[in-house]
């Protein structure tokens, strides 16, 4: 009698558990939600990270449209250089295309200056090209290039630093730039500065005819 009694009170307490389950769900763990993915600034242009175009095919593109021989060869110093700073050659490379119109400097900085980006004097005053800084040789030029970027994207910076260096990281958006695109009303004060980096030079880098 007390097993059957036993065996009774067993089946009840079954009977109410499964009444509870069915009653408030099975619970299951919360499902995580896909972290929201950016369109835009996905679609943008890394300035950081390896180069996506070769050192060669840079140097054809280059010459292909009327660059001069220095310039061509500064395209060395830029890969070696982005190695070490972990800094796209490549879109280093084409905006300096853009700036020295492939070496040829027809704006107000002169080939002399080894200005390979436009970089102006910490105490300029206009655009004239006693405005830019000069630096001693090619290498020089290229790497106060590569530092100068360093202070827009957050890079760490290489050898002996320009005064203009410490103009950049003075702003509030130092080292926050991490797209070519958002260079534009910052590095120059033209709206589409960035995009024409892109559209203009890093894009065509294929195009070697």
């Amino acid at each position: 009698m007390k097993r059957h009694l036993f065996s009774l009170l067993v089946f009840s307490l079954c009977v109410l558990g499964w009444a509870l389950v069915l009653k408030g769900g099975v619970q299951t763990a919360p499902v995580m939600a896909e972290p929201e993915v950016n369109m835009e600034e996905s679609a943008k242009t890394q300035i950081l990270g390896e180069s996506t175009h070769s050192l060669a095919g840079a140097k054809e593109w280059a010459a292909a449209r009327g660059a001069t021989d220095d310039f061509i060869a500064a395209a060395d110093i830029y890969w070696k250089i982005g190695e070490l700073m972990g800094i796209r050659a490549d879109v280093m490379y084409a905006q300096s295309a853009k700036e020295t119109a492939f070496g040829n400097y027809t704006g107000n900085v002169t080939k002399d200056q080894n200005n390979f980006a436009g970089i102006k004097k910490v105490n300029a005053t206009g655009d004239t090209r006693d405005d830019h800084e000069t630096f001693s040789n090619s290498e020089a030029g290229v790497q106060g290039h590569f530092n100068h970027m360093a202070a827009y994207c957050g890079a760490e910076p290489l050898g002996m630093l320009h005064q203009r260096y410490y103009t950049v990281l003075s702003t509030g958006w130092a080292g926050n730039i991490k797209h070519v695109e958002d260079l534009s009303e910052k590095w120059a004060p033209a709206e589409d500065y960035g995009k024409s980096i892109v559209n203009d030079y890093l894009n065509t880098m294929g195009e070697n005819k």
